[in-house]
C-alpha cells in the first residue's frame, strides 16, 4: 500500500470525473482553480468541494478518513427543474453506498449521497449533493 492524502484527493476528483463522463463532459469548477468554462449561454455545469476531515490513527502508519464532497449541479434559472433533476438523479444513483473511487492504490468508499431540494444561487438553478465518504491512507513518515 503506498496510498497518500494527495492521491486520496486525485481518487475523489477522478470519481467526479468518471460521473461526468456519463454526462456529456460538463464544465467543473473546483476550489482555486480558475473557473474561465462557465457557461455564458445558461448551459448546465458542476461545483465541487472536497472536504477531507480530521485524520484517525486506525493502526501503526495508517490513518482513517471521513469527509464528503459536495457536488452542485447548476442549470438555468427559469428554464425549469427537469434538467437540473435528471443530473441530480445521475449523480446520485452513481455515487450510491459502496461505491469505490479509486486512484493508485487509494480507495475512498461512498457511504451515502444526500441531495438538497432546488434553489436559485448567484442566477442559476442549483441542486447540491453531498457524498459522505470514508478512506484509509498510509501515515507520512512511517
Amino acid at each position: 500500500m503506498s496510498s497518500n492524502v494527495t492521491d486520496l484527493r486525485k481518487a475523489l476528483r477522478k470519481g467526479i470525473s468518471d460521473l461526468n463522463a456519463g454526462l456529456a463532459d460538463l464544465p467543473v469548477a473546483v476550489d482555486n482553480v480558475d473557473f474561465a468554462d462557465k457557461p455564458a449561454d445558461g448551459s448546465p455545469w458542476l461545483r465541487m468541494l472536497i472536504e477531507e476531515g480530521v485524520p484517525r490513527p486506525v493502526s501503526y502508519g495508517h490513518d482513517e478518513f471521513a469527509g464528503y464532497i459536495q457536488l452542485d449541479v447548476n442549470t438555468k434559472l427559469g428554464g425549469g427543474e427537469a434538467q437540473a433533476d435528471a443530473i441530480a438523479q445521475a449523480a446520485a444513483d452513481f455515487f450510491k453506498a459502496g461505491r469505490v473511487l479509486s486512484y493508485g492504490d487509494t480507495d475512498a468508499v461512498v457511504r451515502s449521497c444526500a441531495r438538497s431540494r432546488g434553489r436559485e444561487v448567484d442566477g442559476w438553478w442549483r441542486i447540491s449533493l453531498t457524498i459522505y465518504w470514508d478512506a484509509r491512507v498510509d501515515r507520512p513518515g512511517l
